[in-house]
């Protein structure tokens, strides 16, 4: 037993000497800029992940903070008695579509944080964790990471669509690991240089990869995995989770060059192939919301039938202006039904039907 005490301790101390080696003379394994997106750099833990610090030169309204999450400084610890939604998801819930620099940069989580404060609302903050990208994997990896840290009450998902979509690079797929104990063990140690090392070796092997184009990001049997996994996630720490859906464009609107390029990207032979792919997609986030007692906010019919459209005219994915409210303003009626924004932060006549 003695032996056994002492090779342990060997074995940690020459762990943490590697670390402290490792920090004192690298850099962070695996930041590389990805290309013609200024804020993102690839992460072997997160895939990819925004650029903590960054700040568009020509949009001084893109202001990533020191969490690598979109908006202003985020208080730590946080403030005693206040509320915290945590909006988790792709280039959507980021809030940019189109080419840099005609680009549309509103997002609904500020929106959602300024419909919270017109209705008397306070103390409730609304944090975008948005990457641009991202799929449920990519989600799940920050939550499971990154997401306690933050404190959330609340979070919500919106993801399907680049789940779907072809991998432009396999190797940042980014799939939990099924054995628990060693999953484990990544969560705990994901910012140490060792458990960087690591990743970024493994996924510098292009032996043990798919090939370009040749997988999608997540497959459907996935999807459904990783959204269970963050219904267990809210389940074990208290959290409430709200799926929301993500419609696209109505087919019958046809698609221009560049829609029919996004296809092809996708590795779909049709637009049509594309939207039926997608709703399968959307099958399963209802189908999960069923199993494990999600909410899920449904904003297709709303979003399909606006006027002005509620769809960028850039693609048929990403929502317009009127689209992104749009979002917000069902999040929030949703809140507001379900009783999680307490009673006392809403003027009297705003209040949810059970209140």
């Amino acid at each position: 037993m003695k032996k056994l005490a002492l090779l342990a301790t060997t074995l940690l101390l020459g762990l943490f000497a590697a670390e402290c080696a490792l920090r004192v003379f690298f850099p962070p394994f695996g930041r590389e800029p990805v290309e013609k997106v200024h804020w993102l750099v690839e992460d072997p833990v997160a895939g990819w992940m925004n650029l903590p610090g960054f700040q568009h030169p020509g949009h001084p309204e893109l202001v990533i903070n020191d969490h690598g999450l979109r908006g202003p400084p985020i208080d730590d610890p946080k403030p005693t008695g206040g509320l915290r939604i945590l909006c988790v998801g792709d280039s959507s819930t980021f809030g940019i579509h189109g080419r840099l620099p005609d680009v549309y940069l509103g997002n609904y989580p500020e929106l959602l944080a300024e419909r919270l404060a017109a209705i008397g609302t306070h103390g409730i903050e609304v944090i975008n964790a948005g990457v641009i990208g991202q799929s449920s994997a990519h989600g799940l990896r920050f939550l499971t990471t990154r997401a306690l840290e933050l404190e959330p009450d609340i979070i919500t998902i919106r993801f399907g669509y680049n789940d779907h979509a072809d991998a432009w690079n396999p190797p940042l797929r980014t799939r939990e690991i099924r054995w628990v104990p060693l999953r484990t063990l990544v969560d705990w140690t994901h910012d140490t240089q060792l458990t960087r090392l690591v990743m970024s070796a493994w996924q510098s092997r292009p032996d043990l990869h798919p090939t370009f184009l040749s997988v999608p990001w997540v497959d459907e049997d996935e999807f459904a995995y990783n959204l269970g996994r963050m219904a267990e996630f809210a389940r074990d720490n208290e959290i409430h989770l709200l799926f929301i859906d993500y419609p696209l464009r109505k087919l019958e609107r046809g698609g221009d060059e560049r829609d029919l390029t996004i296809v092809k990207l996708a590795g779909m032979p049709s637009l049509e192939a594309f939207h039926q792919r997608h709703a399968r997609y959307q099958e399963i986030v209802a189908r999960v919301a069923r199993q494990e007692g999600i909410p899920l906010i449904r904003t297709e019919s709303r979003l399909r039938s606006a006027n002005p459209p509620g769809f960028s005219d850039s693609d048929f994915v990403h929502p317009s202006p009127v689209g992104t409210r749009i979002i917000a303003d069902a999040i929030l009626e949703g809140l507001l039904e379900l009783d999680w924004i307490p009673a006392a932060n809403l003027p009297p006549g705003v209040r949810g039907p059970h209140q």
